[in-house]
Parts: structure tokens; C-alpha cells; sequence
């Protein structure tokens, strides 16, 4: 069992077993071994893997009195990313087969590179922008709204 810290610096055991992911499948209906889909979704969703590590935890949560709201107000930036760091070797030892947690590696490295193949395509169509056409565009949109006021 791991664990992880959010932005309170409040502490969290995570485990992956059968309770664990049962009590994701019902509360999110997802399957965390399911590594085509939502494997990742975890890893490209930051907002997705919050949802699930909350899930995770959530006894804990409950105890301590934090809600599914502050639970999420307490994790952004590297947080997040150690949390799906500390995630994803749960998952992996999870699985008793050699074969099985090798899958998980390689979903990991391709989700990764999903991930940023995606922000890098993002990078690039933001750089080639015309930026005189998109404020034209903008304005075209707007119209005359600033005229339409109430005197």
C-alpha cells in the first residue's frame, strides 16, 4: 500500500484490491482494469483521476470529514501527477500475472505518449495561429453588444 500527500499536506493510504475497485465501479462506473479505456482516461484526465482517487479513499475521507468539494480544492499540480504516479503502481500490483502488470507498462508509456503527442499538437496550432483573424473573429462574434445597453 502506498500513499500520497495532497495540497494540505494531508495524508492518503491508497490501495487497489477488490473492495477498492469495486467501490469505483459503483460509484463511477468504471473499470480501473480496463486498460483500453479507462486506464487512459486516468492518465489523460486529471480531473477523471481525481474522481477516482477520491473513490479510493473516500473511508478515509469520510473519517477525517473531508467532502468529494475539499477533496479536490486540495489537489492541482504535482499532486496530481504523484498521486497518478502512486495510482498506476497500485494497479500494477494488483494484477498476479508478470504479463499482466508488463501491459500495464506499456499502457502507461503510451498513455504518456498520448498525452503529450496531444499538448505538442496543441503547442503548435496555438503558434501558427493568426492572431489578427481570430480578435476579427472574435469582434465579428460579438457584434454591436456594446452599443445594446441601457442608456
Amino acid at each position: 500500500m502506498k500513499s500520497f500527500k495532497d495540497n494540505k499536506d494531508r495524508a492518503y493510504q491508497l490501495a487497489v484490491n477488490t473492495a477498492t475497485l469495486k467501490r469505483v465501479k459503483g460509484l463511477l462506473d468504471a473499470d480501473l482494469l480496463d486498460l483500453d479505456k479507462t486506464f487512459i482516461r486516468l492518465i489523460a484526465d486529471p480531473i477523471f483521476l481525481c474522481d477516482v482517487l477520491y473513490c479510493l479513499v473516500k473511508p478515509q475521507c469520510d473519517e477525517k470529514g473531508i467532502t468529494d468539494e475539499s477533496f479536490g480544492e486540495a489537489l492541482a499540480g504535482d499532486v496530481i501527477e504523484q498521486a497518478k504516479l502512486v495510482l498506476v503502481e497500485e494497479i500494477r500490483n494488483f494484477f498476479p500475472n508478470p504479463k499482466q502488470r508488463d501491459a500495464v507498462d506499456v499502457a502507461m508509456r503510451k498513455g504518456n505518449l498520448m498525452v503529450d503527442t496531444m499538448r505538442d499538437r496543441g503547442v503548435k496550432m496555438l503558434e501558427a495561429m493568426d492572431m489578427e483573424a481570430e480578435v476579427d473573429k472574435v469582434i465579428a462574434a460579438l457584434g454591436n453588444s456594446s452599443t445594446d445597453s441601457p442608456e
